[in-house]
């Protein structure tokens, strides 16, 4: 079965003077925005998806919010400390190691790497995702190992501001 990757970016999160990065909270707006995205997601109709998450709070409280929209138990999410601050070699290499069984991964995280990301892996021509902001790409594999440059094919975008 061909295998799809959802890009998520976290919601806009708070900035507090000496507030730690890895702690920073989603805002008001963040959680808004990620109600919407989780809406545009859940109208995909995309089987079996499977959320992994940077642990740093913003993200991890982004895909806590997608997992209930979607009417799952935010125990099920997989976090990846790898994903905070990664570059896109490290995405690529967290990418390649997801179980080839699972077709269908949401992947929670930050920028610059997922836009890097999506641009690598699908030559999308994205300037920037947005906070709460999505990039589906789709790849012609069975195996999560066989995703590389240039293989994938973006098949949607939206970010929460969008109609």
């Amino acid at each position: 079965m061909n295998k799809q990757i959802l890009l998520l970016r976290h919601g806009e999160a708070s900035h507090k003077p000496g507030q730690d990065d890895f702690d920073r909270a989603l805002t008001a707006q963040g959680r808004e925005e990620v109600r919407v995205m989780a809406g545009k997601i859940l109208a995909l109709n995309i089987p079996g998806l499977q959320v992994f998450s940077s642990p740093a709070r913003r993200a991890l409280d982004t895909a806590i919010l997608l997992a209930e929209a979607l009417g799952f138990d935010p125990a099920s999410i997989g976090q990846l400390p790898s994903v905070y601050e990664a570059s896109v070699s490290t995405l690529l290499r967290v990418v390649n190691a997801f179980n080839h069984k699972t077709s269908h991964i949401v992947l929670v995280g930050h920028n610059p790497g997922l836009t890097e990301l999506a641009n690598y892996l699908s030559d999308a021509g994205i300037y920037n995702i947005p906070t709460a902001g999505a990039v589906l790409i789709s790849f012609p594999f069975d195996d999560w190992k066989l995703i590389s440059k240039g293989t994938g094919r973006m098949i949607f975008t939206d970010e929460p501001g969008l109609t």
